[in-house]
């Protein structure tokens, strides 16, 4: 991230990221907190509730999976009942998927992604939290991936406020998938990086 500011000649800058782009802007926040003029958290901070985790971890056993054509992909996207289908999501996974023997799957690597949750069950994200001093903006997904399955939970929301004393905190009503592109996300955070 910072070779890509340097590459820019950014000296100071704003990061948004939403889930693990999130856990990206804590680890920027602590290696370059003079370059960091401001910084979005949507929908991560913290420790998922262990209840969040089995859709999470279903939608990373998708990736790889071959399907037998995209309607039947998408299809079992919406079967789920987790991604707020609508034209956004249907385009991104549209996007996403590649032809592949037998149908089409997601370009998006598995691997990766449990990589990137390896990375967080391995590190102490709470113990980044003391070194965000810029001011920041938590946007916390205020519907739940499943019953009780908060990304965000209200105790690590809290905590995380008391920690960062310039960091602040808003709710949407939509879940991790859809509080990354609800209108009221995208005010809030124009607002915050006025």
């Amino acid at each position: 991230m910072l070779a890509v500011a340097d590459a820019l000649g950014a000296q100071r800058f704003d990061f948004v990221g939403h889930s693990m782009g999130a856990f990206i802007g804590l680890v920027l926040a602590n290696l370059a907190p003079t370059r960091l003029r401001r910084l979005v958290l949507i929908d991560a901070v913290g420790v998922p509730d262990p209840r969040a985790m089995p859709p999470i971890l279903a939608a990373a056993r998708r990736l790889g999976t071959v399907h037998r054509s995209v309607d039947d992909f998408l299809s079992a996207v919406r079967t789920t009942g987790i991604v707020p289908m609508g034209p956004f999501w249907e385009a991104h996974y549209r996007e996403d998927l590649v032809e592949a023997p037998g149908g089409v799957q997601q370009r998006a690597s598995r691997a990766a992604v449990l990589e990137d949750v390896t990375w967080a069950a391995m590190t102490d994200v709470r113990g980044l939290w003391p070194g965000v001093g810029t001011p920041a903006l938590l946007v916390r997904a205020g519907q739940p991936l499943c019953p009780g399955g908060d990304i965000v939970t209200a105790s690590d929301r809290d905590a995380f406020l008391q920690t960062a004393p310039r960091a602040r905190a808003v709710e949407i009503d939509a879940n991790h998938y859809g509080v990354m592109n609800h209108p009221r996300t995208a005010a809030v955070v124009e607002e915050f990086l006025r």
